[in-house]
């Protein structure tokens, strides 16, 4: 309901008129002024439900008028009073911020009234689509994906600024180009097929020059979408880029490390295998496979039933049993064959970053 009236209207007659068709029976307060300095001084001084705005003010005149209060006041409603009968006048008004426009001389009470609260609404409406495109927009900023959108032929229609960073450009650049001078031709066709069928594409370790020619390697996202205009709007596709730099940077730290660990591991006198819960060999070092007289590929992959001499095989725990004995490591005397040295076996169970057992590991050594 509309409670409170800013009316600039310079005519006390047009002033009382459109004052007593605004308020009617209501508890509704219009307020006048009649320049507008002395509006736009009003407006600032206390919250008013909606503005009634004449453009044909002794201190501003026409489109100008609408612009000076909306910019000074952007979330009040404003609807345009004017004397000219062209709807053209009304339009420019609309397109300059105002929420309507009302002729003098062609306005009712029932009218005005129903304009008022209308215009009201919209602006209501806007404010809230504005709000959630800011939100929108802060969630894109502060995303680390880079996020294009993109017309069907690969015009770049809006970006993030982590697709500013990624692709080495800034915004203005990024929006005169096309994804083909990045992905190559194909990448047009990928996206025809998510606009055509709607369904979600997401395309892996994907290639990519940025626009200062850098090769850059990405995971792209593909989802269709329109353009605000609805079911009649623009058909695009909304690109998240995930930059593979440090998922890569992360993998080659992990294959050094592994690599590391296996060398150390192949480099120690003391004869080591492991296993995994099902008695599988899953590493075993050189000291190991000559300790048992054979070679690193007759024994990798195989169970140790087939391939360890039997003793050795004794002293692990069947299968089943892995789990109950992962927390129990064992230390005891071996004799591999008959006239062979006697030696220590040492099994300690291996578990993954959560705890659980997923194996074990056994050295062998001489005993003294």
């Amino acid at each position: 309901m509309v409670q409170s009236i800013l009316l600039i209207e310079d005519s006390p007659g047009d002033a009382r008129q459109f004052q007593i068709m605004a308020v009617g029976h209501g508890n509704a307060v219009c307020t006048i002024a009649e320049t507008l300095k002395d509006g736009l001084a009003l407006a600032a001084s206390r919250p008013f439900d909606l503005c009634m705005l004449d453009l044909s003010l002794p201190d501003s005149f026409g489109i100008a008028t609408v612009r000076k209060m909306v910019a000074a006041h952007p979330r009040m409603p404003v609807v345009v009073l004017t004397g000219n009968d062209d709807e053209t006048v009304g339009m420019k008004a609309v397109q300059a911020g105002a929420q309507d426009f009302l002729v003098k001389g062609m306005v009712d009470a029932s009218l005005l009234r129903r304009t008022l609260r209308y215009a009201i609404e919209r602006k209501a409406a806007a404010l809230e689509l504005l709000a959630l495109a800011e939100r929108h927009a802060r969630i894109l900023d502060a995303l680390g994906e880079g996020v294009l959108e993109v017309s069907a032929n690969g015009s770049i229609l809006e970006c993030n600024p982590a697709a500013e960073q990624l692709l080495a450009a800034d915004k203005a650049r990024l929006l005169a180009s096309n994804l083909q001078e990045m992905c190559g031709p194909s990448v047009l066709s990928t996206i025809k097929r998510v606009l055509d069928n709607g369904v979600p594409l997401k395309v892996y370790d994907t290639h990519l020059t940025n626009l200062a020619g850098q090769p850059l390697q990405a995971d792209l996202t593909i989802t269709a979408a329109r353009s605000s205009d609805g079911e009649d709007g623009q058909r695009l596709a909304i690109i998240a880029i995930r930059d593979l730099v440090d998922r890569n940077a992360a993998y080659d730290s992990i294959r050094q490390g592994l690599l590391l660990q296996e060398q150390i591991v192949e480099a120690m006198p003391v004869a080591m295998f492991m296993v995994d819960r099902r008695l599988r060999i899953t590493h075993v070092n050189s000291a190991f496979a000559r300790l048992i007289g054979k070679s690193v590929e007759d024994l990798l992959g195989f169970n140790v039933i087939d391939v360890l001499p039997q003793p050795l095989v004794e002293r692990l725990p069947p299968p089943d049993l892995g789990l109950a004995l992962a927390g129990s490591p064992a230390d005891m005397p071996l004799t591999l064959a008959a006239g062979a040295p006697p030696c220590r076996m040492t099994r300690r169970p291996l578990t993954d970053s959560r705890g659980h057992m997923v194996g074990f590991i056994c050295s062998l050594q001489a005993e003294a």
